[in-house]
């Protein structure tokens, strides 16, 4: 995809082109400048523990397990059988690429194939569809609850929305989800895919929004974290010329 988007006098991509490419959007990469402008985002930012909270924790980890592990009974075995199949695809494409491939090519074959991958995971999105409604439902009942027995304090939820507020959208590329399921098949073996994906779909959600940034639950503030690689100078990484880096680079960015 790289070289269909660089303009041919070498000039820069155009940044509308660059947020549809990463599924950004002009208001959160706004927001993430502005928190560059007056952070020094050289190091973490600190961070203070909050031992009042120790409650908020244990509400939800006792939450969480009475809600995630039946759902995980019931929902979690049918997925990954719905899986396999995506992710047999996935090895199979993966294995019909030269070796190496620094970037996998966008062609006619790719797209009939990237088709049939979203053929075989409609069953799948239908699963997990389910499993969003149903985190939705105790979402709004655990947080709902604990809001109003022991919070009850709207400008706390207010501020705690605006925090959240510039993070909101984005957009799901099906293409970059299947290409980096051809990376992971290859890597970790078809029923490992099937099985992580599942997992992603299943429980990723409920750690990010109930656990993580719950505005019912925990006053949210934002915290910079700098992850920044090193110049690994530290290992001699100069004695390996450029070779590593460059087979490395174009993996991450295509």
């Amino acid at each position: 995809m790289a070289e269909k988007v660089a303009p041919e006098d070498g000039g820069a991509v155009p940044a509308a082109l660059l947020r549809r490419m990463n599924g950004e959007h002009k208001h959160t990469n706004a927001h993430a400048r502005e928190i560059k402008d007056g952070v020094d985002t050289t190091i973490d930012q600190p961070w203070e523990i909050d031992p009042k909270l120790a409650f908020n924790d244990s509400y939800v980890m006792l939450t969480s397990y009475v809600y995630l592990f039946p759902k995980l009974a019931l929902l979690w075995l049918p997925m990954v059988i719905l899986t396999l199949p995506y992710a047999s695809l996935a090895h199979c494409y993966g294995s019909c690429l030269p070796v190496p491939t620094d970037h996998v090519r966008r062609g006619a074959g790719f797209h009939a194939s990237l088709l049939v991958a979203r053929l075989l995971l409609i069953p799948t999105f239908v699963l997990g569809l389910v499993s969003l409604v149903l985190d939705y439902v105790f979402y709004y009942l655990f947080g709902g609850l604990f809001f109003l027995l022991f919070v009850r304090d709207m400008q706390q939820y207010r501020a705690s929305q605006k925090v959240i507020a510039p993070y909101r959208g984005g957009t799901i590329v099906f293409s970059d989800i299947f290409v980096a399921s051809i990376g992971q098949a290859l890597r970790n073996g078809t029923a490992e895919h099937a099985w992580s994906f599942t997992t992603m779909i299943l429980v990723t959600p409920w750690l990010k929004y109930y656990l993580n940034a719950n505005p019912l639950i925990y006053p949210l503030e934002e915290r910079f974290i700098q992850q920044i690689s090193t110049s690994l100078k530290d290992i001699g990484v100069d004695l390996c010329g450029n070779q590593p880096v460059r087979r490395v680079h174009p993996t991450i960015l295509h």
